[in-house]
């Protein structure tokens, strides 16, 4: 099987014991994670080959973020170091009526140095049948951006794959020199499957905020055909639909509208005592991957991609530690609250 190429940024994620506030307490829980490595994690547990190029720092934290990529199973042959410090972004867990937080501390990373002619792309791609990028990685800085622009480009040409999570994130734009829609667009005109959302309408269009009741199915069916007539490159776009009751009960599914093929939407997952939503979208994005590398029915692929982002909820940290017959076990509806023995 052809391996699945990611390139993005490894943060260091440092969070709120429980639903405590942050520094109530003295204590913080330290992991890794970022969006792109979240994807290539669950895919590499599913049995998919995977390759992650990166920029690290050298010294323990880059050492220990190196470790965690191993971990996971991806490749690191493209991970590459230089003097500097590592990206981080701090959580505070949500209860109830309050909202989580996440506060970013990724100005000035190693990785926002990472330049386009220091990737070997042709090298990095030989053997590759997908990219995925994120829209996080155009929003570090201009040579992030520039570099993301090359590799969608070098791909498209060699007739890979691309996809692109837009994961609009208005703090990461708050002080770049260039507009989000700007940005993106060569990366949009690359990709042929798009995971977005109403809520990524400033990266898409320029607007600055998304319609009321962007968040259903209606509101996902508008958006999806104005991308698509946007762009005549793009095959499918995927979604989540989330409504939210409470920072840990929330209702899940996940929407897909294809050029050919129109609107389809997955099973609504009724989520309670959530554990930690962070890193939902990137498993229904890796859950999506999954069901198209594994050429399955675009109605199995979206239930999996659901069911991906629905059990990650269950788990702390960014990374979906799912196993593939977890995930199937909930698209057919086995009880959840047996005891596996």
């Amino acid at each position: 099987m052809n391996s699945v190429v990611a390139f993005g940024e490894t943060l260091l994620r440092l969070k709120s014991p429980g639903a405590e506030r942050l520094l109530q307490t003295s204590n913080l829980e330290a992991t890794f994670g970022g969006a792109e490595m979240n994807v290539l994690a669950a895919l590499s547990g599913w049995g998919t080959p995977t390759r992650f190029v990166t920029l690290l720092p050298e010294g323990p934290l880059g050492d220990a973020a190196r470790r965690e990529i191993a971990a996971h199973g991806i490749g690191g042959e493209h991970v590459m170091r230089t003097p500097g410090r590592l990206g981080i972004y701090f959580l505070e867990g949500g209860s109830g009526a309050r909202a989580a937080r996440i506060t970013y501390d990724r100005s000035n990373s190693a990785f926002t140095q990472v330049e386009s002619g220091s990737v070997p792309w042709k090298i990095v791609l030989r053997g590759a049948g997908w990219l995925h990028l994120t829209g996080i990685t155009a929003a570090l800085g201009e040579a992030p951006m520039r570099a993301a622009h090359v590799a969608a480009k070098l791909a498209r040409e060699c007739g890979i794959t691309v996809s692109l999570d837009v994961n609009y994130r208005a703090q990461l734009w708050a002080g770049a020199s260039v507009r989000p829609v700007d940005a993106l667009q060569p990366l949009l005109e690359c990709a042929s499957i798009v995971f977005a959302g109403a809520g990524d309408g400033p990266a898409c269009f320029g607007r600055k905020s998304p319609a009321a009741g962007a968040n259903t199915r209606a509101g996902f069916e508008r958006f999806a055909a104005q991308l698509l007539t946007a762009h005549a490159n793009i095959q499918t776009v995927v979604g989540t639909l989330r409504q939210a009751r409470a920072a840990d009960a929330q209702k899940v599914a996940a929407a897909c509208r294809e050029r050919r093929g129109g609107c389809r939407w997955s099973r609504v997952h009724l989520l309670g005592n959530i554990v930690d939503r962070i890193g939902s979208g990137d498993a229904l994005a890796a859950g999506f991957i999954h069901g198209r590398l594994r050429r399955w029915p675009t109605a199995r692929t979206l239930e999996f991609a659901a069911a991906a982002a629905a059990l990650k909820h269950t788990i702390a940290g960014d990374v979906a530690r799912l196993t593939e017959e977890e995930v199937v076990a909930l698209v057919e509806g086995r009880d959840p609250g047996r005891v596996l023995r």
